[in-house]
């Protein structure tokens, strides 16, 4: 090993260090190491050159009035360069001990500082006077490089480990989907910003929480409460395998209701029985739901009057034919139309004709009892079904209706009063009636003997 040559002259100058070190400047942990360092090994100045995590370089100074020194120069070739780069000094033996040019530095020593078998620095100690380096001096270098070895690998660790918090981080801030990360008891432990944004609270009131809150009612598609064990998080929990689209609904203290789609999967270690926590992911479906809503009430109901459509009252109507026959109970059906309604239609537009079919589904609707069933088979025309009810009693309820209609006008596009009559066809199930075509032309033939003996009344099929 090279030895630094002793009783160098000392002379005043100015110290200085290359300034193309200064790339950056090293935190607070590795500037105490360098007072350790030189306090260690009793220097009157130290530096340590490294590579941070990011792939710059940084220096950090110790007892140097100036960041820079350009113009040490090494003596007879005893260390490879001035403030050599690490893979100078990784590739030759180390330490490595000097005398320095420089006025006012009589000895120098640097050792490489590698990160496996990479150079990732260098640390360097400066005397005023000369010195022999003892057995001692040169254990402690070592040991000081291997500790600067072991503080730059938990450095580069915890850059790593940071590094990927933040990336984690910004993507779960950019999810769409709500995610809440809970502990083993079900306790809300973080979510993102989408899952405050669904659930309509902030990370501060729900943090701490269990996950089956009373502030927010979860339901099935049925409208059924959750048992406090069917929560998906409890599940998941409970049996440490996932939940996988689960649709809930959520009730707001408001009134308000959040649908979503909910995934469950276990944190769970390979030596654990059961999972340590469980991150929920979930989509709000709420729009998706209600455009469902739309449909399905599209499909059945009559978008004019509110009333079942003709498809809707099919599929009833034969289940309701299959229990009277059943039980041997009464049913009736009637068809009725408005009077003259295309004369209404083309003397009044069809702004006065859609007020005029509305105002015959108001009275049915008010008329009927619940368990009776009103439906627009289209145009002015429409049906009703009638459970448990002889042709006579759907007949007192219908001539109800047919009085009120004449009786109520309803108000033309220029506000006159317009009068409406309508017509009434009424057939009973009976011991001939095979199917629900026999009954609905029974009621249809009432229906035109009421047209053609003078309109505006009500007229059971085989009666006088």
């Amino acid at each position: 090993m090279d030895t630094f040559l002793r009783n160098r002259r000392k002379a005043p100058q100015r110290r200085t260090m290359d300034a193309r070190w200064a790339e950056a400047e090293l935190d607070r942990e590795w500037l105490a190491f360098l007072r350790l360092a030189a306090r260690t090994w009793k220097a009157d100045a130290a530096a340590l050159r490294l590579r941070l995590p990011n792939g710059t370089w940084a220096l950090g100074r110790e007892g140097l009035a100036a960041p820079a020194m350009d113009e040490v120069e090494v003596l007879e070739g005893a260390l490879p360069g001035p403030w050599a780069l690490a893979a100078d000094l990784g590739a030759a033996e180390a330490p490595h001990w000097g005398p320095l040019r420089a006025k006012g530095w009589g000895f120098a020593a640097a050792v490489a500082i590698t990160d496996g078998q990479d150079p990732a620095g260098s640390l360097w100690l400066l005397g005023d006077g000369p010195r022999d380096p003892s057995a001692v001096d040169e254990e402690a270098l070592a040991l000081l490089a291997d500790q600067a070895a072991h503080l730059h690998r938990l450095k580069a660790e915890l850059h790593g480990r940071v590094g990927q918090e933040v990336r984690y981080r910004t993507i779960l801030d950019a999810m769409t989907e709500g995610v809440v990360f809970m502990d083993r008891e079900a306790r809300i432990l973080a979510l993102n910003p989408s899952a405050e944004r669904i659930l309509g609270y902030s990370e501060g009131q729900l943090v701490g929480r269990d996950s089956v809150d009373e502030s927010l009612t979860a339901i099935d598609e049925e409208g059924r409460v959750y048992a406090e064990d069917e929560h998906p998080s409890k599940r998941t929990l409970r049996t440490g395998r996932p939940v996988l689209n689960q649709i809930q609904g959520l009730l707001h203290p408001d009134g308000r209701r959040t649908w979503i789609s909910v995934n469950a999967q276990p944190m769970q270690h390979p030596w654990e029985d059961k999972p340590h926590g469980v991150v929920v992911s979930f989509s709000d479906i709420t729009k998706l739901k209600e455009a469902e809503a739309r449909l399905r009430v599209e499909a059945t109901q009559d978008m004019l009057t509110g009333l079942c459509n003709r498809r809707a009252f099919m599929a009833r109507f034969k289940a309701a034919l299959k229990i009277a026959k059943r039980h041997d109970d009464p049913l009736s059906l009637c068809i009725c139309d408005l009077d003259k309604f295309k004369a209404v239609n083309d003397t009044y537009g069809h702004g006065t004709g859609d007020r005029a079919i509305q105002k015959l589904a108001q009275l049915l609707l008010e008329e009927v009892r619940d368990e009776d069933l009103p439906a627009r088979l289209g145009g002015d025309e429409f049906v009703v079904l009638f459970p448990r009810s002889t042709a006579e009693d759907a007949a007192a309820c219908l001539e109800r209706v047919r009085q009120r209609l004449a009786a109520e006008p309803i108000a033309a596009d220029d506000g006159s009063p317009v009068t409406l009559g309508g017509s009434f066809g009424v057939a009973q199930l009976d011991d001939l009636t095979t199917s629900e075509d026999e009954l609905f032309e029974d009621a249809d033939q009432a229906l035109y003997q009421a047209k053609g003996s003078g309109r505006g009344r009500v007229v059971i099929f085989g009666g006088d």
